[in-house]
């Protein structure tokens, strides 16, 4: 059994689990002490389309995407690991040949404009019930998103198989 909080049940589909993609070498970070790691702070001299964050940096955990890290890239797909905590503003603003990403259960901050202009994006966000958390910036997406609340069993933690709640279009709430 699912918890489907008061979503119809015309929107309840199943998800599927996506294969992670393997580390990109070649990104750019900065260390923020108060965090305790490091900051996703842009591509560097990665050219891929498909990139995999690391969860650690220089021995350190990755606990942020940092404001306009992705911005007007041509990335098209993305993963992002349990240690990133925060999506910073503009950080996929206008990555309009993003296809995919995959928000982990960890990231408790997203800020405005994460996800603007994502027009062609499927967002699958694992969370422990089927709306924004509070904590997310009202606009961390555009209006009309493809997103995704996947939503682990009752009972059970995030992360294991769960049939997932889909959204089919995100209304801003």
């Amino acid at each position: 059994e699912v918890a489907t909080g008061d979503l119809p049940s015309d929107q309840v589909t199943e998800v599927p689990t996506e294969e992670p993609i393997p580390e990109t070498h070649g990104l750019e970070f900065e260390l923020d002490e108060a965090l305790g790691g490091y900051i996703l702070t842009g591509l560097g001299d990665v050219t891929d389309t498909e990139i995999g964050i690391p969860a650690t940096y220089e021995g350190k955990p990755v606990v942020g995407i940092g404001k306009e890290a992705f911005k007007g890239s041509s990335v098209s797909r993305v993963t992002i690991p349990e240690s990133v905590t925060t999506i910073g503003e503009g950080a996929f603003d206008g990555c309009s040949s993003l296809e995919r990403i995959t928000i982990p259960a960890s990231v408790a901050t997203i800020e405005q404009n994460a996800f603007r202009g994502c027009t062609n994006t499927k967002i699958t966000c694992s969370i422990e019930k089927a709306e924004k958390p509070s904590t997310w910036h009202e606009n961390w997406c555009d209006a009309g998103a493809d997103v995704s609340w996947k939503l682990p069993p009752v009972g059970n933690k995030i992360g294991n198989l769960a049939p997932s709640m889909t959204l089919n279009k995100y209304d801003g709430t």
